[in-house]
């Protein structure tokens, strides 16, 4: 996503790139229903399969609809000159970057890979975790689910915030404030 968000949205990705991956949240807010009900009628077997079959659904959906570049367009590294495009003749979008090489050389690669592991880490160990921990205290399973639900619709708001926020302080600052947050 991040590659495609790079290419197509170049003006405005930290919003584009907020929004795609509020859908982290969203599958959050809507699959844990789906699957609790699916479960009350049929079985845990049977939400695994419908599980299943959505995601094949929405596998085919997106290599039907997604595109690697727009319209007439052909991604080239930055510096190469102008290669042009087949239909239009306009050039495509530049992209930028390091190679894999370069980055693995680079301190910074590491450094921003050890960032966004210990902030992922913590949604990777403690989310999973709410609802048990909610139920074992004595909250209702109502309550909790709504309470994870909540949790999922500020994280979606969140994700829509600081990717404006990166346009606004750069994408290193943003990711600096997120991780003081947590």
């Amino acid at each position: 996503a991040g590659r495609l968000i790079g290419i197509w949205f170049q003006r405005n990705r930290g919003r584009v790139m907020g929004m795609a991956f509020m859908g982290n949240n969203f599958g959050g807010l809507v699959v844990p229903p789906i699957v609790g009900l699916t479960m009350g009628i049929s079985s845990w077997r049977g939400a695994y399969l419908g599980m299943g079959a959505l995601t094949l659904v929405v596998m085919v959906f997106a290599l039907m609809v997604i595109r690697e570049f727009p319209e007439g367009g052909q991604a080239r590294p930055s510096g190469t000159g102008s290669a042009k495009s087949g239909r239009t003749g306009n050039p495509g979008p530049s992209l930028t970057g390091w190679t894999v090489g370069d980055a693995l050389r680079s301190r910074a690669f590491y450094a921003i890979s050890i960032a966004i592991l210990l902030g992922t880490f913590t949604y990777s160990t403690v989310l999973p975790q709410v609802y048990a921990h909610l139920t074992n205290e004595g909250v209702p399973d109502t309550t909790a689910s709504v309470a994870l639900g909540l949790l999922a619709a500020f994280g979606m708001g969140g994700k829509l915030s600081f990717g404006l926020l990166a346009e606004r302080i750069t994408a290193r600052y943003a990711l600096i404030l997120c991780l003081t947050g947590q």
